[in-house]
């Protein structure tokens, strides 16, 4: 009779420790994170929605825009925090994917905070006081740093584990096996082509929502319509590229 290994729920021997507790516990984590997302999206809607003149149609697009990025960081937050405790392999991929984006953005804020903006402060005159700025520099870069680099580096570190992986692909094979006793092995994307189709499609996400009154080509600020086609055109091709690359077509 087949023993059921008791850390991945699989038959025969693993060399790799069941992570399920730990996938639950991140799973809060993003589910959480999922609804401050939420909330910031709900905010920022009824923020334009005050805001706006009585006689407006609509809010402004570029805070409509921010609420539906917000909105949309929601669902993969919470889509991924389900899937992580269910132990399910996909939601692995999407937040390793995430969490390199996450630290790459967090990355650059931190360079740009640590090496530019104190640059431009001391070029600046003003009546704040010199220790009060150095003040809120240490705070918005200490909030950067943890944020911004460590938590998604803890993140990128636990999804990235072998034993993560070992519990995910575990799960799906149990769920999917044969009768037999066999399994169906775990293919799909690999976890780099992901991250850049995750990055186009974000790419088509920011120049929809960005405003589209301006648009820098070349040297040369196309405004109006042709700004507005520039920006259109743009986001098309971002789009036909994230979707070449989760097709896994060179042409991406």
């Amino acid at each position: 009779m087949t023993i059921m290994d008791s850390t991945l729920g699989v038959a025969g021997p693993s060399p790799y420790k069941s992570r399920r507790d730990w996938l639950n516990a991140f799973g809060v984590i993003e589910i959480l994170m999922g609804g401050a997302f939420l909330l910031f999206a709900i905010v920022i809607l009824w923020a334009a929605g005050a805001t706006m003149p009585s006689n407006a149609i609509s809010p402004p697009a570029r805070m409509v825009g921010t609420a539906l990025l917000y909105g949309l960081l929601a669902a993969v937050f919470v889509a991924g925090g389900i899937g992580s405790m269910l132990c399910k392999n996909w939601a692995r991929i999407v937040m390793l994917a995430v969490s390199s984006l996450w630290l790459g953005f967090g990355l650059m804020v931190a360079l740009i905070l640590a090496f530019i903006v104190p640059a431009i402060t001391q070029q600046r005159h003003g009546n704040f006081p010199a220790e009060g700025q150095h003040a809120m520099m240490v705070i918005i870069f200490t909030l950067v740093a943890a944020l911004g680099v460590l938590l998604p580096a803890i993140f990128l570190f636990f999804y990235s584990r072998k034993s993560v992986r070992a519990t995910c692909l575990a799960q799906d094979a149990a769920q999917f096996s044969t009768p037999e006793g066999g399994g169906i092995a775990a293919s799909g994307l690999p976890v780099p082509l992901v991250i850049l189709g995750v990055w186009q499609a974000l790419g088509v996400l920011s120049l929809l929502t960005s405003s589209m009154r301006a648009d820098p080509v070349f040297g040369v600020v196309l405004r109006g319509m042709a700004a507005f086609l520039v920006v259109l055109a743009r986001a098309v091709l971002d789009g036909y590229a994230a979707w070449a690359i989760f097709r896994q077509q060179l042409i991406g």
